[in-house]
């Protein structure tokens, strides 16, 4: 229990202390936008400033979304390589594996998901016709 008492201390305290980390970060930001806009203000003039700034926030606005996207993407391809690992390794039939590789994106990938539809298709009759013809040399002798 006093182990659990410690941990709740210890989380608290860090979401005290990040809280007023990002409050002095804002705070740092409005006071360094502020005279960045009036060193521009009394260099060219208002419309400027507000350009300037707007332009630069809007710069990083981007450059995060950027960012965030990217990062987005590599951990969905990650989580397809590990899920298709861990399909291969528990034993997905080719098919399977096929459709699941190529269908994921069926908006952006029609042609080639269409293609592979009829590749799982046929393999799926394959499968079935080898599986049939085993069971049937099975139940003969």
């Amino acid at each position: 229990m006093n182990r659990l008492k410690l941990k709740i201390t210890a989380m608290f305290g860090s979401i005290v202390l990040g809280a007023m980390g990002i409050f002095a970060a804002v705070t740092s930001m409005v006071f360094l936008s502020l005279a960045a806009f009036t060193w521009i203000q009394q260099r060219y003039d208002t419309v400027g400033a507000c350009l300037f700034l707007g332009a630069f926030y809007f710069s990083v606005t981007l450059i995060l979304f950027l960012i965030g996207y990217l990062r987005k993407k590599k951990v969905e391809n990650e989580s397809l390589r590990a899920s298709t690992e861990a399909r291969i390794s528990g034993g997905l039939s080719v098919p399977d594996l096929i459709l699941s590789l190529f269908t994921r994106d069926l908006e952006t990938k029609r042609v080639t998901s269409i293609v592979a539809l009829a590749a799982v298709v046929a393999l799926a009759i394959l499968d079935l016709k080898r599986t049939r013809r085993s069971k049937s040399q099975a139940e003969m002798k």
